[in-house]
């Protein structure tokens, strides 16, 4: 049986089930490869730190989130505002069933433009949760904000 990793919970936020660094490699693994999906993703993470469950529908849900918050910190209210109507206004209607790789492209690109591979490079799962941890921290002081 492998080791189960118990790191600091010090940037766990009360709604989510895992630490915030755990959804922060999951999203920084998948959009770093372009050509696997969100399961894949999700059981490498599993794997990584030794999980028993992380769905590749939690990793979906983070994705959305953790998109939608660095766009909200990185444009003034004006420009944001527009690209949401843009966006919302050139946006098909929700298809069924779980999204594509091709279909979360845009996604992915905006998280991997702000991750940068950070925690996928990091030497292991207790560097990766520090990196992790560290950039909950950075973004919360620097915009009074969670990541997701």
């Amino acid at each position: 049986m492998k080791k189960r990793f118990d790191f600091m919970k010090e940037v766990q936020y009360e709604y989510f089930i895992y630490p915030i660094y755990i959804y922060l490699y999951a999203i920084d693994l998948y959009s770093a490869n372009l050509d696997k999906g969100q399961r894949w993703a999700a059981a490498e993470t599993r794997k990584y730190f030794g999980l028993a469950t992380f769905a590749h529908t939690t990793l979906g849900r983070a994705l959305k989130a953790f998109v939608r918050h660095i766009e909200e910190e990185s444009a003034d209210e004006e420009t944001f505002v527009d690209a949401v109507a843009e966006t919302a206004s050139s946006v098909p209607a929700k298809p069924v069933g779980f999204p594509t790789v091709q279909a979360t492209a845009p996604h992915r690109e905006r998280a991997a433009r702000f991750l940068q591979g950070r925690l996928v490079g990091a030497a292991g799962p207790q560097q990766a949760a520090a990196v992790g941890c560290e950039l909950a921290r950075e973004c919360f002081e620097k915009h009074r904000r969670f990541l997701l």
